[in-house]
């Protein structure tokens, strides 16, 4: 016999039949048994094999898998040996037990698939679950809020003015978090979405109320132009002229507050007695609780709407729509929100602006000195939505199956970088020096400050890797 592998015949009689299938079909063989480990074994060549595959150079994986096979195939036994006799058979059973081989692993191939849109699918509904409890949480939160502005204009002290201020820096931190379900789209900001009546910025003082060298200026002191304020007034009066005519909104709520910030180590000093109808020490005080008690009422509704889109026992709002949407394009939506805001809203506007500036008026807080808050939040908003876990103000925590979830299935090495990513930003955004108006401006502080802006920029490209893993192209660049 030719040793030669070109003279060995799928159909020579000598050999056994899951012998010659190892020959005629290697390469299905190869696939099949390619994760199989034989780590030692003792064996003796049968003289049959041996000639046979003489030349072949065969691993003794393959040796085994021809004995296995003679062994199934033919029903040798030991003590048969010296009388076995092959003969001859039909090769279809071999072809049948590979078309089942490849079936098999198209069904797991499907079920893989299946198993990773059904993760999907979950990592889509904790996200949902996420979105409405930070809104019910902020929702609550601005309720105390209107409450406590309410209290104040009716009995202005320092202790009800203390009071309304710090339900001001309550209300923002589950609300800085929902800022990382903008920019796609959604019930905030599509074109009929609140968020330019909710969070605008920055705001012209001057528009609203009086400020220093003019002491008639503002909404407030037009009674003229303006003899009634209410909440209809204030939504039409919203960014008329400019875009930094804002006449609504959180930080309105806090220029009323705390007034215009001229200190290099704390927050504006609004006295209490602006609010004092008789005896005050500012025009139009009664008008100014109006201005202000409007804008709590607003700024309620605002947020009860947005609870309503993601609430899960609607089947005509947002959340039921996206749920019902194609995953892959479902997480498109998810991922450019979080994309957009690392890397441009939040690394561009909200920090690099302030620091290339070095401008108090350029801080996303700069009345109250809350703006480090505002950039933690932030930061805390987008890990939320990648990791699928939020801690609400009573510690109770929303979580469930994630985005980091879906990606650990197919990218293990680049889940593992964006969640250190993560982590590297929260360590940094919370020792960014306080206030951040001074950050900004001194040198020994300005070096994090452009380095958490560096870091949130990789992380905004990550999250766009993370969409090319899907097929998906996430364009993290501010909206128009």
């Amino acid at each position: 016999m030719n040793n030669e592998t070109n003279d060995v015949k799928p159909n020579h009689h000598t050999f056994p039949q899951a012998l010659r299938a190892l020959f005629t079909y290697p390469e299905k063989f190869r696939t099949t048994f390619q994760r199989t480990e034989v780590t030692s074994i003792n064996f003796t060549i049968h003289p049959m094999v041996a000639a046979a595959t003489a030349g072949q150079n065969l691993s003794r994986k393959l040796y085994v898998l021809a004995l296995c096979s003679i062994i199934a195939v033919a029903g040798c036994s030991a003590a048969s040996q010296s009388s076995t006799q092959t003969t001859a058979e039909d090769p279809a059973p071999i072809e049948q037990s590979l078309e089942e081989t490849e079936s098999t692993s198209e069904v797991d191939a499907t079920d893989s698939a299946e198993e990773l849109n059904r993760l999907k699918v979950e990592a889509l509904t904790t996200y949902a679950e996420i979105v409405y409890a930070s809104y019910v949480d902020s929702a609550d939160l601005a309720t105390k809020l209107q409450d406590a502005i309410n209290e104040f204009v009716a009995n202005p002290s320092p202790e009800t003015h203390q009071l309304a201020k710090d339900a001001w820096l309550a209300a923002q931190e589950p609300y800085g978090q929902t800022e990382a379900y903008r920019f796609y789209g959604g019930p905030i900001d599509d074109e009929n979405g609140p968020e330019g009546l909710m969070n605008a910025w920055p705001l012209d003082e001057a528009y609203i109320d009086y400020v220093q060298g003019a002491e008639e200026s503002g909404i407030i002191n037009n009674i003229d132009a303006y003899p009634t304020i209410d909440v209809d007034l204030l939504i039409s009066l919203n960014e008329i002229g400019s875009e930094k005519n804002i006449s609504t909104g959180y930080h309105a709520i806090e220029f009323l507050l705390w007034g215009q910030d001229f200190s290099d180590s704390g927050p504006g000093e609004r006295k209490y007695t602006d609010y004092v109808v008789d005896g005050g020490t500012a025009l139009h005080a009664e008008r100014r609780g109006q201005y202000l008690s409007a804008l709590a009422e607003l700024l309620v509704d605002n947020l009860n709407f947005l609870v309503d889109e993601w609430a899960s026992n609607q089947s005509d709002n947002y959340r039921a729509q996206l749920l019902a949407t194609d995953p892959n394009k479902a997480l498109q939506l998810v991922l450019t929100g979080i994309g957009v805001l690392s890397r441009s809203e939040l690394a561009g506007e909200r920090m690099f602006t302030a620091y290339d500036n070095q401008d108090r008026e350029d801080e996303h807080s700069c009345f109250s000195d809350n703006t480090h808050r505002d950039i933690v939040t932030n930061a805390l908003g987008i890990r939320n939505v990648y990791l699928g876990t939020y801690t609400r103000p009573n510690g109770e925590i929303v979580s469930g199956p994630s985005i980091a979830n879906v990606v650990e299935q197919l990218a293990p090495d680049l889940n593992a970088n964006m969640i250190a990513l993560s982590d590297e930003i929260m360590a940094q955004v919370n020792n960014l020096s306080i206030p951040f108006e001074q950050a900004i401006i001194n040198p020994n502080d300005r070096t994090a400050v452009l380095e958490t802006v560096f870091t949130l920029q990789d992380q905004g490209d990550k999250i766009a890797e993370i969409g090319s893993l899907f097929g998906l192209s996430i364009n993290t660049a501010l909206p128009d």
